[in-house]
């Protein structure tokens, strides 16, 4: 992601993105978003309902809350990259309205192009070693021809599928 954006989701959701600053050897978010910028409006959409959910529960909880209401702790960011065509995001904290909100962009990702953020049909390729999701326009601009191949797209639905069973 470029340094303009990644300043401005770090500016923005401080709470979220506590650990950017750190080393890339104490937190993986130290690398910064290991993602390209196309993705950026997924990620700041996200972010914007996480903290408001957990804001609004909290400020609930302390003004109005009984002794069994408990506070949401914090979303903290700690990883945001992409793998598989796709947008994953690991974190620690928050609730399970929030891991429901972090799966609805890995959901909303895989139908964007991860380069211009043009939504549409989903175009799964790969050259040597890479995968990714992007659309017509930029596998003609990128330096790297995209071969789109039906058979790793329908492997990787299968991934995908598999992966995301360990939130049901």
């Amino acid at each position: 992601m470029n340094k303009e954006l990644d300043d401005y989701l770090c500016r923005k959701y401080p709470k979220i993105f506590v650990e950017r600053k750190l080393s890339p050897m104490k937190s993986c978010m130290g690398r910064g978003f290991e993602c390209n910028s196309g993705w950026w409006f997924i990620i700041n959409s996200l972010c914007h309902q996480i903290q408001a959910h957990i804001d609004s529960h909290n400020e609930r909880v302390k003004k109005y809350g009984k002794k069994k209401d408990k506070p949401i702790p914090q979303f903290v960011a700690l990883q945001v990259k992409e793998k598989f065509g796709a947008l994953r995001i690991y974190q620690q904290g928050g609730d399970q309205y929030c891991q429901g909100l972090v799966d609805m962009a890995a959901s909303w990702s895989w139908n964007t192009c991860e380069l211009c953020g043009k939504g549409g049909k989903r175009h799964v390729g790969h050259t040597t070693g890479w995968i990714g999701s992007v659309c017509d326009e930029c596998s003609v601009k990128i330096k790297r021809p995209i071969k789109f191949d039906m058979e790793i797209k329908k492997m990787l639905d299968k991934a995908i599928k598999e992966d995301l069973k360990r939130y049901v």
